[in-house]
Formats: structure tokens, C-alpha cells, sequence
């Protein structure tokens, strides 16, 4: 697999901190103490798939570093992305594709200031400085487990009110325990927000808390800080099993 090459690319599949991916891509070697950028994926880019192969990328971010000046995988504007089968942590953002879509699979994404801004499933997202994942233009986390971050496991608020790509979230069987704040937390989207079947226990506040006419049901809450568990109730199953 050939890469086209320019300053800074990569060739076949060895890949170097700051490197710039075009194509599909099997990491060889973990990518340790990347000082900026892990690897970028430039504006545009359709469809591109990183495969980690089983490795890591590995950033010089401190526990105490509150800052988001550095990134795992920058794929700003990038259309497509796929990051799958290994481990982004201590940078910045893990994993930034802006306002377009992205998927992450069977990833793990850790002490990292946060971990995700776009679609994803299938990742353990822990011990990061702030939010575990954010959704900032809308998209999807789905059968993920989000636990010992900061502030809330997830976060959704559509920030921009003028993008018209996105406007929803999704969020389903996900497991959202241990969190600073709420395991999840849903705020503003144009279209709505779906969160559904997802497990939320022993977070610092509420398990889910999000803005009413949020749809979906059969999430379970319990052992929350605040004794509501979940907000609106009807979200929620406090006693049992999720509903499904």
C-alpha cells in the first residue's frame, strides 16, 4: 500500500509523529511522545480508514495540562474517517474531525484532555481531563464504555446554530459510570436527541440529565450522587434492568 508523498507523509505503513495520512493506513510501531499532532488527515480527505494495528498513540499531555492544544488524530473537515483497533492517549483531543463525521472502533481512548468530538462506537473512553466524549455538531455514540473522566462521560450541545450537517445526536448501549459529573448530559440539538439503553451508575451528579422532549428510553441510573438519577425520569429505569 503507497502512499501520494509530500513533507511529512508517510510511505507503506511506517508512521512517524506529525505524519500526514491520505489513504488507508496499518500502523507497524506504536507513535510514542508525539509532541503536537499524533497524525493528520488533511481537510477533505474522504474515507479514510487508520488502523492502529494493536498499537498506541501516545502524546506528552500531563494530568495536570487543561489544555486542548494537542491531538491524536487530526482529521478536521475530513470526510469518513474510521480510527480502529488500538490505543490514543494523553494528547489534547484524541481524536478531532470538527464538524464532520467520524467512527471509532474498538478503541481506547485515555488521560487525554477529551477524548472525542464526533460519531464513534465502540470505544472504552476513560481517565480523560474533561468531558470523556463531546458532541459538538451532532452524531452518534454507541455501545461504548465511558467511565473516570473528569467531567461527564458524555456531552451533547450543539454549539453552532447555523450548522445544518448535523442537528441530532444518538447515544445507545452505552455504559457511563464513574464520572465527575453526570454520566451523561444532553443540552441543545435542533433535531433532537435519542439516548436510549444505556447504563449510567455511580456518577457525581446525575446519571442522565438532559433538556425535555429528549426521546428514547429503558436507560438505567442508579447510585448517582444526586438522588434524582436521571432527568426526566422517563428516560430511566431506577429499579431492574434497563427496559431495552
Amino acid at each position: 500500500m503507497l502512499f501520494a508523498v509530500g513533507a511529512g507523509e508517510a510511505l507503506a505503513t511506517t508512521v512517524h509523529c506529525g505524519d500526514t495520512i491520505t489513504q488507508d493506513t496499518t500502523l507497524d510501531s506504536d507513535l510514542v511522545n508525539c509532541p503536537e499532532s499524533g497524525v493528520v488527515v488533511p481537510a477533505s480527505t474522504p474515507h479514510v480508514t487508520i488502523n492502529l494495528n494493536g498499537h498506541v498513540i501516545d502524546g506528552v499531555r500531563a494530568a495536570s495540562d487543561l489544555s486542548r492544544s494537542t491531538v491524536g488524530v487530526l482529521a478536521f473537515r475530513s470526510s469518513g474517517v474510521t480510527v480502529e483497533n488500538g490505543v490514543i492517549q494523553e494528547f489534547g483531543d484524541a481524536v478531532n474531525a470538527g464538524k464532520t463525521e467520524m467512527v471509532a472502533s474498538n478503541m481506547v481512548f485515555r488521560r487525554n484532555y477529551t477524548a472525542f468530538e464526533a460519531n464513534h462506537s465502540g470505544a472504552t473512553i476513560t481517565d480523560n481531563g474533561q468531558h470523556g466524549a463531546e458532541i459538538d455538531y451532532g452524531g452518534s455514540v454507541l455501545d461504548s464504555i465511558v467511565s473516570g473522566n473528569r467531567l461527564d462521560g458524555i456531552y451533547g450541545d450543539q454549539i453552532d446554530p447555523y450548522f445544518t450537517e448535523g442537528g441530532s445526536a444518538t447515544l445507545l448501549r452505552n455504559t457511563t459510570d464513574g464520572n465527575g459529573d453526570d454520566g451523561i448530559e444532553i443540552r441543545y440539538f435542533p433535531q433532537g436527541a435519542t439516548v436510549s439503553a444505556n447504563h449510567a451508575w455511580r456518577n457525581g451528579d446525575l446519571g442522565i440529565e438532559a433538556v425535555s422532549g429528549t426521546r428514547g428510553g429503558g436507560n438505567w441510573a442508579k447510585h448517582n450522587g444526586n438522588p434524582l438519577q436521571c432527568v426526566p425520569s422517563a428516560l430511566c429505569s431506577t429499579n431492574g434492568k434497563p427496559k431495552g
